[in-house]
């Protein structure tokens, strides 16, 4: 009868302690394949330190290379904006002094309005007294 004790004492443990065990290793096995799974998706949308840092050294180079090569273009324009200002500048002095001498030409070689008129004026009272004058002694030649 011991033997039969233990004979049903292990088949009704042996199936239990299979359950027990299958039901550990499968809990185990879909940790495990969770596990996997999160570990693809970590590998997917996220970055190792090392590949950031990397990444962040080549795009820092870039943008300085990019910056410098702008820097380079702003200087080339400035001195070109210079350059062409400055020919504008000496153009427009040279404009400038050309007007001055022509300006100052006029007030040497001709009169102002005011001294115009004045000397008509003079001119006209000339006229009017030696036309009195013509006019007297054209009166006196007749009376004789």
């Amino acid at each position: 009868m011991e033997n039969k004790t233990y004979v049903d004492l292990v088949l009704i443990a042996f199936p239990v302690t299979i359950g027990i065990v299958s039901f550990f290793i499968k809990r185990l096995m879909s940790n495990h394949d969770k596990h996997g799974e999160k570990i693809i998706d970590i590998e997917k949308n996220y970055v190792k330190k090392e590949e950031l840092e990397k990444k962040q050294k080549e795009l820092k180079s870039e943008l300085q290379n990019i910056v410098k090569e702008q820097i380079t273009d702003v200087k080339d324009d400035i001195r070109q904006l210079k350059s062409e200002f400055s020919d504008s500048n000496n153009k427009t002095l040279k404009a400038v002094e050309s007007l001055s001498k022509e300006v100052n030409e006029i007030k040497i070689n001709y009169i102002s309005k005011d001294d115009f008129l004045k000397q008509n004026t003079l001119l006209s009272n000339k006229m009017d007294k030696l036309m009195d004058m013509m006019y007297e002694e054209k009166t006196k030649n007749t009376k004789n």
